[in-house]
C-alpha cells in the first residue's frame, strides 16, 4: 500500500512538472524538422490518459496522442519574401549609382567647366594734368575688376599695368598678387604716371596735340590658376 502511494505521488509529482495552465510540451528529439532551423515542438490541449498497471499497482502518464499536434517552427523568413527584398535592395543599390553618376557627369559639365576671368577697367580719373607744345604729363588713377565666373578660388601673379601711346610705353604700374573668390568680382585702384617723354615721333605727338585728342591704350594680362575645389585644406 505503501508503495502503491509513493508511486501515485511521484506520478502526480511528474504530472504537476509536465502539465501547467491546461497545456502539455514536450520537445521531441526523435524527428527531425523539414526547416534547417527551429525544433519540432509537440503541444497538446489535452491532458495525458492515466493508466493503472494492475502488476505493479502503479499509475502511469500516457500520452493522448490522438489530440497530439506537432508544429515545425522556421524561424527562417520564406523564400519569397527573402527574394522578394533581395530585389527590391538591388533596384535601389542600382537606382542610387545612377544617380550617382548622373549628378557627377552635371557637375563635370557645370561646375568643372573652366571659364576664362575677365579684367575690364570701369573708369579711369585723370589728375595732374600739363600739356605743352611737344609734351604732356598727367596721372592717370584707374578703377580696375577681376570678374571670376568659376566655381572655384582664381589666384594670380604680380602684373603691370601697362599706357601706351601708339606703340609706344608711356606708363605702367604694378598689380600684386591676389585672390578672387568664386563666382565673385574683385576691385582695385592702380595709378600711373604717364608722360610723353619717350614718344619719338614729333609730327604725331604734335598732331593730337593740336587736336587736343590723346589716343591712349592700356594693358594687363594675369596669369594664375583656379582650384575648383578645396577638400581638408587641400587645393586641387
Amino acid at each position: 500500500m505503501q508503495r502503491y502511494g509513493n508511486s501515485l505521488e511521484q506520478s502526480l509529482d511528474q504530472f504537476r512538472a509536465f502539465y501547467s495552465g491546461g497545456l502539455l510540451i514536450r520537445l521531441s528529439t526523435q524527428a527531425l524538422c523539414n526547416s534547417t532551423s527551429g525544433p519540432l515542438l509537440q503541444a497538446s490541449s489535452d491532458p495525458p490518459d492515466l493508466v493503472k498497471n494492475p502488476l505493479t499497482h502503479t499509475t502511469a502518464f500516457q500520452p493522448h496522442t490522438a489530440a497530439t499536434r506537432f508544429f515545425c517552427y522556421n524561424s527562417g523568413q520564406p523564400k519569397e519574401r527573402r527574394k522578394k527584398r533581395l530585389r527590391r535592395f538591388a533596384f535601389i543599390v542600382i537606382f542610387a549609382l545612377f544617380s550617382l553618376i548622373v549628378t557627377i557627369l552635371v557637375f563635370a559639365l557645370v561646375a568643372m567647366r573652366v571659364k576664362t576671368p575677365r579684367v575690364e577697367i570701369r573708369s579711369v580719373n585723370v589728375e595732374g594734368l600739363y600739356v605743352g607744345n611737344l609734351t604732356y604729363n598727367m596721372t592717370l588713377i584707374a578703377q580696375i575688376e577681376i570678374k571670376n565666373k568659376n566655381f572655384g578660388d582664381y589666384k594670380y601673379d604680380r602684373t603691370t599695368m601697362s599706357i601706351s601711346h601708339g606703340h609706344v610705353i608711356i606708363g605702367d604700374d604694378v598689380i600684386w598678387k591676389g585672390n578672387v573668390k568664386s563666382m565673385d568680382t574683385y576691385r582695385m585702384t592702380v595709378i600711373t604716371k604717364v608722360s610723353s617723354s619717350g614718344l619719338l615721333d614729333a609730327s604725331r605727338l604734335s598732331s593730337d596735340i593740336g587736336s587736343r585728342v590723346l589716343m591712349l591704350n592700356s594693358e594687363a594680362r594675369l596669369k594664375g590658376k583656379i582650384y575648383l575645389m578645396k577638400i581638408w585644406g587641400i587645393e586641387l
